[in-house]
């Protein structure tokens, strides 16, 4: 039997076999696709092909002259299926009007384009369709399902006309659903209508999320509707609703006879496409606004578990000085860096506890040392505390968040101890944590009712500096959290309590203020214990009970910023007093327990992007504690 789909090969079109075409009529007939030929009614449904859960578009001819009053219906199994839209676009068929010696002009093809209402139970297989005209019916089983390149063979012999009605009703609509079952028929980039031009310089794999990409693109004449990865029948969103464009001088001089030296033809952005898979091939669809779409093969690096990597490339390309900066980072790229640092792999090993010597059973305090880069602070720390008879109480806990470096850790440890002999122990686990991440896995194997955090670039200035702290803490009312006045080496202040303030250039962004940074010490006379509304993670002491009630360090503030202040502030706000004494100094060699040697500029970028986090979390706080001390 002649099968509907010889209705669009090129063979049917050109050779205009009368005799097949009548034969298939005839079979229409005695197979009882159609119940009852009449004139008026002579219609055939060759294909329907499902372009989402409730949409079909429905490809056939009707050689029907006056449409008007014309009812469609679809049943599945003498049940109606109920329809919330139908579009009609109605196309040339040569084959058809040649067969009944009609007009060149005639229309009868037909793509029809329904939207069938959610929650009903159907098989796409067992559809049928119902045609009702001046008392007349017709009902007509559909042989092919989905057969995708059937749609698209006949989108592709539409007229200009027929793809104007194509692109309201169609690739408006449907676009992306269209793109996704698409397996072939694609063109070339070059081929597009208008003067289009790609190149990407960084295409990078965001684990369960999709692909960061970074390069130029060339759209002279505004034809692009989207770009997309695809991957299979799986399609991205729309890399145009998470792009940022930028001016690429040289891009745009090698291009000048097509654009304008002002176009801004670089870009980055996110394709959001959580089910891709690391392992298969992608591919970049760019689709223009009348519906055809190229294919273009696309490299994706892959860092694999690195957070820390693809973060930093996340952040590469955007300018803080711009104006819009906030948007973006509270936008698409904020939303791909939480999403890619919430998403590190889960804690579901234990950590890794080395004791060295013998633990004090019954701590006075346990200290917990975050080491990050720079291990050797272990021994400037240690060679200080072991002058200092209190701290042979204290437990002192060196949490290791850089797993790159256990074994030559584990080694200068085992070295700093034969030493020294003064005890200590290390926590490791298999991925980096981050600031708030190691300390609260340090805090959960602290054994003393007191906890302090420090930074392992923390140095003490004198011995009985921990006893005075704990000493201090005890007696103050309603007490939260309690630091101390920090030093860089040449007796500058560090820090003396922490304060807030806004920056014209960083728009409504709440920044952390250190007064007197910078005064030499005897320029800043101590106030001795005076309440602050927050202190330094490189130097805070506080009840151990406190910190668990408090939750400890927030772990969605990527690495270290702004963690130390979200802590104080949500002691503040459940009662609770924050405290500095700067009668006690200690020297900080700040940051330099990070690696001296990297690129650090994405991590000033990475402290707006968590700043912009605090913020949004204590803006009104903070509004009211500045309306009070203003």
């Amino acid at each position: 039997m002649f099968k509907g789909k010889k209705l669009f090969s090129k063979k049917a079109v050109v050779k205009n076999d009368i005799a097949i075409v009548a034969s298939h009529i005839e079979d229409i007939d005695k197979t009882n696709h159609v119940t009852d030929i009449v004139d008026k009614l002579i219609v055939y449904y060759d294909h329907i092909v499902p372009i989402s859960n409730n949409v079909v578009c429905i490809l056939g001819w009707e050689r029907i002259e006056h449409t008007q009053g014309l009812k469609f219906k679809i049943s599945n199994v003498d049940q109606e299926v109920k329809a919330s839209s139908s579009h009609v676009i109605r196309y040339k068929r040569p084959d058809v009007n040649k067969h009944f010696d009609d007009s060149e002009e005639c229309r009868w093809g037909v793509l029809r384009v329904v939207t069938l209402e959610q929650g009903q139970d159907f098989c796409v297989a067992d559809l049928k369709i119902k045609l009702e005209l001046d008392q007349q019916t017709k009902q007509v089983s559909i042989e092919n399902i989905n057969k995708t390149e059937a749609l698209f063979h006949a989108l592709s012999t539409f007229t200009k006309c027929e793809n104007k009605l194509a692109e309201d009703y169609l690739y408006q609509i449907y676009g992306r659903e269209l793109l996704a079952i698409q397996q072939s028929g694609f063109l070339t980039v070059d081929q597009l209508p208008g003067f289009i031009r790609m190149h990407w310089e960084n295409a990078l794999l965001l684990p369960s999320y999709g692909v960061f990409m970074q390069g130029w693109l060339i759209d002279a004449e505004n034809t692009l509707k989207g770009i997309y990865l695809k991957q299979g029948t799986i399609l991205s969103e729309n890399l145009l609703e998470s792009v940022t464009t930028l001016m690429r001088p040289d891009v745009n001089e090698a291009f000048s006879s097509n654009i304008s030296k002002t176009y801004q033809s670089g870009l980055y952005g996110v394709f959001n496409m959580e089910n891709i898979d690391a392992s298969q091939s992608v591919s970049i669809v760019l689709q223009t606004k009348d519906g055809k779409a190229a294919l273009s093969e696309c490299e994706v690096s892959n860092k694999g578990e690195n957070t820390i990597a693809i973060i930093q490339s996340i952040l590469a390309p955007l300018d803080i000085n711009k104006s819009d900066y906030e948007k973006e980072l509270s936008g698409y790229l904020g939303q791909a860096i939480k999403h890619i640092w919430q998403t590190k792999e889960s804690m579901s090993n234990k950590p890794t506890v080395v004791e060295y010597g013998v633990q004090p059973q019954q701590p006075v305090c346990s200290l917990i040392i975050p080491i990050y880069g720079r291990y050797d602070f272990v021994k400037y720390q240690i060679t200080q505390f072991s002058q200092d008879e209190f701290m042979a109480s204290a437990e002192i806990i060196y949490v290791l968040d850089d797993p790159r470096l256990l074994s030559e850790f584990n080694r200068y440890c085992d070295s700093v101890y034969t030493i020294f002999k003064m005890p200590f122990k290390t926590v490791s686990y298999s991925k980096n944590l981050g600031f708030a991440g190691a300390n609260n896995i340090g805090v959960s194997q602290a054994k003393s009712e007191y906890v302090l955090l420090l930074n392992s670039d923390v140095m003490p200035k004198y011995s009985g500096w921990l006893e005075k702290m704990i000493d201090t803490y005890t007696e103050l009312e309603t007490p939260g959290i309690l630091g101390a006045r920090l030093l860089f080496e040449d007796n500058t202040i560090q820090h003396d309590g922490l304060m807030y303030q806004k920056l014209k250039q960083y728009g409504s962004l709440w920044l952390i203020e250190h007064p007197a940074k910078g005064l030499p010490d005897w320029m800043a006379p101590s106030e001795g214990v005076r309440e602050i509304p927050s202190v330094t993670g490189a130097c805070m002491l506080m009840r151990t009970s406190l910190y668990q009630e408090l939750n400890g360090l927030d772990e969605s503030y990527v690495l270290g910023d702004f963690e130390d202040s979200d802590l104080c502030l949500k002691a503040l706000q459940a009662g609770y007093k924050n405290y500095i004494n700067s009668d006690i100094s200690l020297y900080h060699l700040e940051r330099q327990s990070q690696n001296l040697f990297e690129d650090k500029s994405w991590k000033h970028k990475l402290t707006i992007y968590n700043g912009l986090q605090h913020t949004k979390r204590w803006d009104k706080l903070i509004e009211t504690m500045d309306e009070k001390q203003g």
